[in-house]
């Protein structure tokens, strides 16, 4: 979690942020829904998707081990041992008990069509726990999590392809590279072990 680095580490000059989430758990539907949403599923397929979501979760509130998740699963493609355990590790993360030991100016970068994170909660959250002084926050419309434009990143086809391959800087949303080198010139950072530009977001469940 990137922000309890941060809090931990003082040499850090700045945190650069993209797409951040602030609870795995809130996060997980607010995906599963946004994606079928999207892809103009009906309230009933969205339903059964968040039951199955959420029939994920009983393992890991009962501490299972990965056989026992096994053993429960119905999905053509559980998850491997690694990522189960990972999730099982992190799966209650949640950044508001730690964000505000955050001292270090922090840019928050938000796709307003972000499919991963709910990025109204994310601001919201962030302008309660960090002083206005230290935070910065840009919201870039039509653009995905990534701060890619949302037509080439959430429906990804040939043209996504070609792009990425012949002109890959005009992937992203207009102005996040230079509101980024603002924030690294502001920050007079000289030592390459303190500065941090930083790509967070609570991973899924799947």
């Amino acid at each position: 979690m990137v922000p309890e680095v941060a809090a931990r580490t003082p040499d850090l000059q700045f945190v650069i942020l993209v797409g951040a989430a602030v609870n795995w758990l809130r996060q997980g539907e607010f995906n599963t829904r946004a994606k079928l949403t999207h892809q103009g599923a009906s309230e009933s397929e969205i339903a059964a998707a968040l039951d199955s979501h959420n029939a994920t979760l009983q393992p890991l509130r009962d501490n299972a081990t990965y056989e026992q998740y096994l053993a429960t699963q119905h999905d053509s493609d559980p998850m491997s041992a690694d990522r189960w355990n990972f999730v099982r590790k992190n799966y209650l993360s949640d950044v508001t008990g730690i964000l505000p030991q955050v001292k270090v100016p922090v840019l928050l970068a938000l796709g307003d069509d972000d499919l991963n994170v709910d990025v109204n909660e994310t601001e919201r959250v962030y302008r309660q726990l960090l002083p206005p002084q230290q935070l910065t926050v840009q919201r870039y419309p039509d653009a995905s999590h990534n701060i890619v434009k949302a037509d080439l990143d959430n429906d990804q086809n040939w043209r996504s392809t070609l792009v990425a391959v012949f002109a890959p800087r005009s992937l992203y949303a207009l102005g996040i590279w230079k509101i980024c080198g603002i924030m690294l010139r502001d920050s007079q950072c000289t030592k390459p072990d303190g500065c941090a530009a930083t790509h967070h977001s609570a991973p899924g469940l799947g």
